[in-house]
Protein backbone atom coordinates (compact mmCIF):
# COMPACT_ATOMS: atom_id res chain seq x y z
CA UNK A 1 0.00 0.00 0.00
CA UNK A 2 1.18 4.03 -0.64
CA UNK A 3 1.75 6.33 1.64
CA UNK A 4 -0.81 8.83 1.38
CA UNK A 5 0.75 11.50 2.86
CA UNK A 6 1.93 14.58 0.83
CA UNK A 7 2.81 17.02 3.94
CA UNK A 8 2.28 19.79 1.53
CA UNK A 9 -1.21 18.91 0.06
CA UNK A 10 -2.03 17.97 3.42
CA UNK A 11 -1.17 21.33 4.66
CA UNK A 12 -3.17 23.31 1.51
CA UNK A 13 -6.13 21.02 2.19
CA UNK A 14 -6.32 21.53 5.69
CA UNK A 15 -6.00 25.31 5.20
CA UNK A 16 -8.66 24.50 3.09
CA UNK A 17 -6.71 26.12 0.10
CA UNK A 18 -8.46 23.50 -2.62
CA UNK A 19 -7.38 25.37 -5.72
CA UNK A 20 -3.67 25.65 -4.62
CA UNK A 21 -3.71 21.87 -3.73
CA UNK A 22 -5.46 20.95 -6.82
CA UNK A 23 -2.68 22.87 -8.96
CA UNK A 24 0.81 21.72 -7.46
CA UNK A 25 -0.76 18.34 -7.65
CA UNK A 26 -2.02 18.59 -11.04
CA UNK A 27 1.77 20.22 -12.15
CA UNK A 28 3.26 17.05 -10.48
CA UNK A 29 1.41 14.91 -11.95
CA UNK A 30 1.47 16.57 -15.38
CA UNK A 31 5.46 16.26 -14.92
CA UNK A 32 5.54 12.93 -14.21
CA UNK A 33 2.38 11.37 -15.24
CA UNK A 34 3.62 7.91 -13.37
CA UNK A 35 3.70 9.31 -9.99
CA UNK A 36 0.60 7.34 -8.90
CA UNK A 37 0.27 9.11 -5.58
CA UNK A 38 -0.31 12.77 -7.63
CA UNK A 39 -3.06 10.91 -9.87
CA UNK A 40 -5.24 9.09 -7.29
CA UNK A 41 -4.98 12.22 -4.55
CA UNK A 42 -5.53 14.61 -7.53
CA UNK A 43 -8.68 12.43 -8.74
CA UNK A 44 -9.92 12.06 -5.25
CA UNK A 45 -10.12 15.62 -5.04
CA UNK A 46 -11.78 16.04 -8.11
CA UNK A 47 -14.37 13.50 -6.97
CA UNK A 48 -15.26 14.63 -3.61
CA UNK A 49 -14.96 18.14 -5.03
CA UNK A 50 -17.84 17.45 -7.47
CA UNK A 51 -19.52 14.76 -5.35
CA UNK A 52 -19.61 16.86 -2.50
CA UNK A 53 -19.44 20.30 -3.22
CA UNK A 54 -23.47 21.08 -4.02
CA UNK A 55 -24.03 19.75 -0.24
CA UNK A 56 -20.64 19.89 2.37
CA UNK A 57 -18.68 22.63 0.92
CA UNK A 58 -21.71 24.96 -0.17
CA UNK A 59 -19.95 27.72 2.00
CA UNK A 60 -16.45 27.29 1.53
CA UNK A 61 -14.87 30.05 -0.12
CA UNK A 62 -11.84 28.60 -2.78
CA UNK A 63 -13.16 25.76 -4.27
CA UNK A 64 -11.55 24.02 -7.24
CA UNK A 65 -13.83 24.51 -10.58
CA UNK A 66 -16.33 21.70 -10.80
CA UNK A 67 -16.09 21.48 -14.23
CA UNK A 68 -12.70 21.63 -14.48
CA UNK A 69 -12.79 19.23 -11.76
CA UNK A 70 -14.87 17.22 -13.69
CA UNK A 71 -12.26 17.17 -16.85
CA UNK A 72 -9.83 16.42 -14.77
CA UNK A 73 -10.92 13.51 -12.80
CA UNK A 74 -11.96 11.69 -16.47
CA UNK A 75 -8.66 12.20 -17.92
CA UNK A 76 -6.92 10.98 -14.69
CA UNK A 77 -9.39 8.00 -15.07
CA UNK A 78 -8.32 7.47 -18.61
CA UNK A 79 -5.23 7.54 -18.14
CA UNK A 80 -5.24 5.26 -15.16
CA UNK A 81 -7.06 2.96 -17.30
CA UNK A 82 -4.46 3.06 -19.96
CA UNK A 83 -1.24 2.85 -17.70
CA UNK A 84 -2.16 1.72 -14.02
CA UNK A 85 -4.87 -1.65 -14.69
CA UNK A 86 -1.81 -3.69 -12.35
CA UNK A 87 -1.99 -1.44 -9.68
CA UNK A 88 -3.58 -1.99 -6.35
CA UNK A 89 -4.40 1.69 -5.37
CA UNK A 90 -5.41 2.66 -8.59
CA UNK A 91 -7.58 -0.34 -8.73
CA UNK A 92 -8.90 0.40 -5.27
CA UNK A 93 -9.07 4.05 -5.19
CA UNK A 94 -10.84 4.58 -8.63
CA UNK A 95 -13.22 1.19 -8.42
CA UNK A 96 -14.52 2.62 -5.21
CA UNK A 97 -15.32 6.09 -6.63
CA UNK A 98 -16.43 4.36 -9.81
CA UNK A 99 -18.83 2.15 -8.09
CA UNK A 100 -20.51 5.15 -5.88
CA UNK A 101 -20.74 7.88 -7.97
CA UNK A 102 -20.55 6.00 -11.64
CA UNK A 103 -22.46 9.37 -13.83
CA UNK A 104 -19.42 11.50 -13.04
CA UNK A 105 -17.38 9.04 -15.18
CA UNK A 106 -20.13 9.51 -17.82
CA UNK A 107 -18.81 12.08 -20.38
CA UNK A 108 -22.17 11.14 -22.13
CA UNK A 109 -24.51 10.46 -19.23
CA UNK A 110 -27.12 7.70 -20.13
CA UNK A 111 -28.82 4.71 -18.01
CA UNK A 112 -25.89 2.30 -19.78
CA UNK A 113 -23.51 4.40 -19.51
CA UNK A 114 -23.98 5.04 -15.82
CA UNK A 115 -24.25 1.16 -15.35
CA UNK A 116 -20.92 -0.02 -17.67
CA UNK A 117 -18.76 2.32 -15.33
CA UNK A 118 -20.16 1.08 -12.09
CA UNK A 119 -19.83 -2.33 -13.06
CA UNK A 120 -15.89 -1.06 -14.14
CA UNK A 121 -15.80 0.20 -10.49
CA UNK A 122 -16.91 -3.20 -9.54
CA UNK A 123 -14.32 -4.94 -11.74
CA UNK A 124 -11.94 -2.96 -10.25
CA UNK A 125 -12.39 -3.59 -6.76
CA UNK A 126 -12.44 -7.15 -6.99
CA UNK A 127 -9.40 -7.17 -8.98
CA UNK A 128 -7.92 -5.66 -6.00
CA UNK A 129 -8.97 -7.78 -4.15
CA UNK A 130 -7.98 -10.45 -5.84
CA UNK A 131 -4.21 -9.08 -5.63
CA UNK A 132 -4.99 -9.14 -1.53
CA UNK A 133 -7.09 -11.45 -0.60
CA UNK A 134 -6.09 -12.21 2.78
CA UNK A 135 -6.31 -7.75 3.29
CA UNK A 136 -9.40 -7.21 5.00
CA UNK A 137 -10.01 -3.34 3.80
CA UNK A 138 -10.31 -5.01 0.31
CA UNK A 139 -12.42 -7.67 1.80
CA UNK A 140 -14.80 -5.10 3.52
CA UNK A 141 -14.84 -2.88 0.54
CA UNK A 142 -15.30 -5.06 -2.17
CA UNK A 143 -18.70 -7.18 -0.04
CA UNK A 144 -20.00 -3.63 0.63
CA UNK A 145 -20.73 -3.20 -2.54
CA UNK A 146 -22.79 -6.70 -2.96
CA UNK A 147 -26.58 -5.55 -3.22
CA UNK A 148 -28.10 -6.89 0.40
CA UNK A 149 -30.07 -9.46 -1.03
CA UNK A 150 -26.83 -11.21 -2.12
CA UNK A 151 -24.64 -10.11 0.90
CA UNK A 152 -26.66 -12.26 3.65
CA UNK A 153 -24.67 -15.24 2.73
CA UNK A 154 -21.49 -12.76 3.27
CA UNK A 155 -22.78 -10.99 6.15
CA UNK A 156 -20.62 -13.10 8.97
CA UNK A 157 -16.97 -12.58 6.35
CA UNK A 158 -18.70 -8.52 5.78
CA UNK A 159 -18.63 -7.96 9.43
CA UNK A 160 -15.07 -9.50 10.59
CA UNK A 161 -13.55 -7.66 7.63
CA UNK A 162 -14.69 -4.49 8.91
CA UNK A 163 -13.97 -5.61 12.87
CA UNK A 164 -10.06 -6.19 11.01
CA UNK A 165 -9.66 -3.03 8.93
CA UNK A 166 -10.42 -0.99 11.91
CA UNK A 167 -6.55 -1.35 13.35
CA UNK A 168 -5.47 -0.91 9.63
CA UNK A 169 -6.70 2.65 9.21
CA UNK A 170 -4.42 4.84 10.81
CA UNK A 171 -1.14 3.37 9.20
CA UNK A 172 -2.43 3.53 6.07
CA UNK A 173 -4.16 6.82 6.29
CA UNK A 174 -1.36 9.06 7.42
CA UNK A 175 -1.48 12.53 7.64
CA UNK A 176 -4.15 15.48 7.51
CA UNK A 177 -5.27 15.79 3.91
CA UNK A 178 -9.15 15.30 2.73
CA UNK A 179 -8.44 11.93 1.59
CA UNK A 180 -7.09 10.62 4.38
CA UNK A 181 -9.84 12.05 6.71
CA UNK A 182 -12.47 10.74 3.95
CA UNK A 183 -11.32 6.98 3.95
CA UNK A 184 -10.44 7.03 7.86
CA UNK A 185 -13.80 8.29 8.47
CA UNK A 186 -16.08 5.69 5.93
CA UNK A 187 -13.60 2.42 6.11
CA UNK A 188 -14.53 3.06 9.77
CA UNK A 189 -17.38 0.41 9.91
CA UNK A 190 -16.65 -1.63 13.06
CA UNK A 191 -18.97 0.36 15.17
CA UNK A 192 -21.78 0.55 12.33
CA UNK A 193 -21.70 -2.84 12.10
Amino acid sequence: MIDWEWALIDELETAKSWQEAKAVMLQQWEEDPTHIKACVRLAFLCWYTVVEQPYQWQDEYDLPDYDECLTILRRLTSYGLEHFTEDINFLWTFGYMMSLFAEYFCANYSEQAYLAWEQKGEQMLEKAHSMMPDDPMFTMILLSNIPTAKLSDQQKIYKVACRATKPLLASRFQGKGEMQRYFLSVLNRDKKV
